[in-house]
């Protein structure tokens, strides 16, 4: 693993997004992120439509409203316009009224969802939630510290999330270390956590020198402005079976205009 890799100013060097979220009763909100560092792009088609073209490593959609219901779903390389033999081919997608952020994670011959339940509640007064996510598939596990090496979340592995937690909103010098170690793996300096914020902060990339190289992506969320009354505790669920294949999917039936998605890189290491 690298010791060190500077990342200048980290609102400077990641990608912020920022969604207002509306959840309307028998709608699930999905979001999708892709944070496999070596898969290619892909179309997401549905019901045999191209429903998002394109989509690239290191990037987050909007949120999608998608009524509670089944969706089949396939993915092909893109620009085959859902012709030929798709790379997945998943039916009967099963979505509850929930807001989820699900991430695409893992090299491309081992590529598998990570579903996220986002509690999209609001911080007390003075505080910010932070959710991390190790996305990195050939780092160890990570202790995130401050500089002098005081620990905010600790051993989180490849694969695994730590739930929102509040945190004094501030400004931090932060580190990721390998776990149990004084090896820095990231060096992430003037860390800025707004007060009221909530934020999902992926590390992802390859740590061994490959690109793309490891870095950071924060995801930005609204509170909901009238959470559903059985808002779940977030957490995190890493299945291979088709039901969570699908749910990744479905999540990327959004169009974003104006997103400007990265070109992924497609050579597998």
């Amino acid at each position: 693993m690298k010791k060190t890799l500077i990342v200048m100013g980290l609102i400077v060097a990641i990608m912020a997004l920022l969604v207002a979220p509306a959840f309307a009763a028998g709608e699930a909100l999905v979001r999708v992120t892709h944070a496999s560092p070596d898969a290619p792009t892909v179309d997401v088609c549905v019901n045999g439509s191209v429903a998002f073209a394109n989509l690239a490593f290191g990037q987050t959609t909007d949120y999608a409203n998608l009524p509670v219901g089944s969706y089949d779903v396939q993915v092909y390389a893109a620009g085959s316009n859902c012709q030929g033999t798709p790379v997945i081919d998943a039916k009967g997608l099963k979505l509850d009224a929930k807001p989820y952020t699900v991430m695409a994670i893992g090299q491309l011959s081992e590529i598998k969802p990570l579903i996220l339940v986002d509690n999209l509640g609001a911080p007390a007064a003075g505080k910010v939630h932070v959710r991390f996510v190790h996305a990195s598939p050939d780092a160890p596990a990570v202790d995130i510290t401050t500089r002098d090496g005081a620990k905010v979340f600790s051993n989180v592995a490849f694969g695994k999330s730590v739930d929102f937690t509040p945190l004094p909103a501030a400004t931090y010098d932060l580190q990721a270390r390998v776990a149990d170690t004084d090896n820095v793996a990231l060096d992430l300096p003037g860390v800025n956590l707004p007060e009221g914020a909530i934020l999902t902060v992926v590390a992802q990339g390859f740590a061994g020198g490959s690109d793309p190289k490891l870095g950071v992506q924060v995801i930005s969320y609204q509170a909901l402005a009238a959470a559903p009354a059985t808002l779940p505790v977030t957490g995190s669920e890493t299945s291979a079976n088709n039901n969570a294949w699908i749910l990744f999917l479905a999540g990327a039936t959004l169009v974003v205009a104006g997103l400007g998605w990265r070109a992924a890189r497609s050579t597998a290491r």
